[in-house]
């Protein structure tokens, strides 16, 4: 009790209590280092251990001085991966139990037993105390029933890889370079590599029991000796010494076993060799089927897409052929194996809408973000919020085929495979047109058609999904409706400025016809000198002329004097024209700035498709 935690050695009783705080998390880096340990020597293990028991018998194990070193450190090893684990965490209903008693039930109930019995050492056991196995009456002879019996305590040593899948759970669940190794490989790939590896080991395993059988009984007869007197040949290929070719026969029986083929020349001749070949087909048999079941499955999984599509490719094939235009076949069944690709954008949908609001955010930023930061009325709307992992959800994908023209229409189109030209401009993969589509003036639009290079395989947005969509989330009405007022009302400015442009130029234009801009360009050709020459002479003239009259009586300064009006009246007609001019001429030059701009784009990223 709590009052017992107080007392002297209260400490040690502590740490023994139910407050475990001194357990390792499965997760911690220690543990992790650890499991890496374990997955290296369960992988040297899954190759030596069964060549040693087969041709090194256990009475010659004390002799060879590296072996005896290999199998100490070992054997130790998985002892004290014994002790680890009563000091890992469990987790117990979606929390890590900490609780020393529920530690250690959770692994004696567990795994306990098979990773006990798999470090016990058997063999040096019976060794030790002289076990006689003679008693067992299979017709053998003492020595090489005794020798097998010992040769075959060992294989309990191979209830060892019983810790495989829990090694591999951890290390392919948090192991960062593992698990990012495992995430690259599709589960199909994944089911077929572990039936590969399966088949392989259960081979070298059955093959090693079929050979331990010529090497303890090579005093008696055995398959090994029924092998060489069938087939006259090399006496040395057949001989208990040559462990070369005695693993590749036990390796062919092996295989024909575990698939079934028996081919029949490699025969059980002793009680002892029909019991071992009883237990190897009954044990290969199993895995043989759960292999197949594998095959079958991965391959049924492939060919549940793959069969839709052939029926597609049946219903096109009846159309070519009630269809006098050749070229439509290939087209056809072009466009419609492109439509692959646009079936994932459906098949990820369907996966963001099983997963929680929270994850469903941070997926929908992994997949869609790239993109969404490029629609500026989009990016200033807060990631927590769900409406943007809707509006994603709610897209449609089309695919386009080349050469086709696609009208200007209300919607916002990502591109996500292929190349199109819009309002002059080359769009690729993961390009976003039609920001547009959120005002609702068609004069603030720009009436910008496209045009399909390639297969075009777009993500649409419609405007009327858009508004339903918007109508559910009241908190990103308050955002969406101020972006929609700075973008009407800058896009409005823009408008009224290019009507200005047009009216000046029109005025431009129609001034051409005009005499009085006539008579003011035509004066406007005499040079500086000419003009202050000009204006010299006439006030000289007017200095002159002060009292003259002219013939019909009245004063010549009257004259002069509207002439200078007049004068004055040209010159400003003259200088507000020449200052439309040079806007007129200055504008021009910065649209073909602006041209030249985009051909050199253009030109670079041709440049840049023709070398991918």
């Amino acid at each position: 009790d709590d009052r017992q935690k107080h007392r002297p050695g209260g400490t040690l009783l502590r740490k023994f209590s139910h407050e475990g705080s001194w357990l390792l998390h499965p997760k911690s880096a220690r543990v992790q280092r650890w499991h890496i340990i374990m997955a290296g020597l369960l992988l040297l293990e899954a190759f030596f251990l069964p060549l040693q028991l087969a041709f090194v018998p256990e009475q010659q194990t004390l002799g060879m001085f590296l072996l005896v070193f290999y199998r100490f450190w070992v054997d130790t090893a998985f002892w004290v991966d014994i002790v680890l684990q009563f000091s890992l965490q469990v987790e117990r209903r979606d929390e890590m139990a900490s609780d020393v008693k529920v530690v250690a039930q959770h692994y004696i109930f567990g795994f306990f037993v098979l990773d006990l019995l798999s470090v016990f050492p058997f063999g040096q056991y019976a060794m030790v105390h002289n076990m006689d196995f003679s008693g067992i009456a299979l017709g053998e002879s003492r020595q090489s029933l005794n020798q097998c019996c010992l040769s075959f305590l060992g294989y309990h040593k191979m209830l060892r890889f019983f810790r495989v899948p829990r090694v591999l759970e951890v290390l392919l669940g948090h192991g960062a370079y593992l698990s990012s190794a495992s995430n690259r490989l599709t589960q199909n790939r994944k089911a077929m590599l572990t039936s590969i590896v399966v088949v392989l080991f259960t081979v070298h395993v059955a093959g090693c029991i079929w050979a331990t059988l010529a090497v303890c009984g090579a005093s008696e007869y055995t398959w090994l000796q029924y092998l060489k007197d069938e087939n006259l040949g090399d006496d040395k290929l057949f001989t208990s010494s040559n462990w070369g070719s005695m693993y590749l026969c036990s390796l062919y029986w092996a295989i024909f076993t575990l698939t079934g083929i028996g081919y029949g020349d490699v025969l059980p001749v002793s009680t002892m060799e029909y019991i071992a070949a009883i237990v190897v087909m009954f044990v290969a048999s199993l895995t043989w089927a759960w292999v197949l079941a594998n095959i079958v499955a991965i391959i049924s999984n492939n060919q549940s897409h793959h069969t839709s599509f052939l029926q597609v490719l049946d219903v096109v094939n009846d159309l070519v052929r009630a269809s006098e235009d050749k070229s439509l076949g290939p087209r056809l069944r072009e466009y419609f194996t492109k439509m692959q690709n646009v079936k994932g954008d459906g098949f990820v949908s369907k996966l963001i809408d099983k997963l929680s609001p929270e994850l469903k955010t941070e997926v929908v930023y992994v997949v869609h973000g790239h993109w969404i930061q490029k629609v500026w009325w989009l990016a200033v709307v807060p990631p927590q919020t769900e409406f943007i992992s809707e509006l994603t959800r709610r897209m449609k994908p089309s695919l386009h085929v080349p050469n086709e023209h696609l009208p200007a229409r209300t919607e916002l189109c990502v591109v996500r495979q292929g190349l199109c030209i819009h309002g002059g401009m080359l769009k690729g993969k993961g390009s976003v047109y039609g920001l547009d589509m959120l005002l609702d003036n068609e004069v603030l639009r720009k009436p910008w058609a496209t045009m399909a290079l390639t297969y075009l395989h777009l993500l649409v947005l419609h405007k009327t999904v858009f508004r339903s969509v918007l109508a559910k989330h009241a908190d990103a009405q308050p955002m969406i409706r101020k972006a929609y007022v700075k973008f009407a009302v800058t896009r409005g400015v823009y408008v009224r400025a290019e009507e200005l442009r047009r009216a000046r130029a029109q005025e431009s234009q129609a001034g051409q016809h005009d005499p009085e801009v006539r008579y003011v360009r035509k004066r406007s050709v005499f040079s500086a000198d000419e003009i202050d020459k000009t204006n010299l002479w006439a006030s000289e003239a007017r200095i002159s002329s002060k009292g003259s009259v002219n013939e019909g009586g009245e004063p010549l300064v009257a004259d002069w004097t509207s002439h200078e009006r007049e004068d004055q009246e040209c010159r400003k007609a003259a200088a507000s024209v020449l200052q439309r001019l040079d806007a007129t001429e200055a504008q021009i030059r910065r649209r073909m700035d602006h041209l030249e701009g985009i051909v050199g784009r253009l030109a670079d990223q041709a440049r840049l498709l023709s070398l991918l």
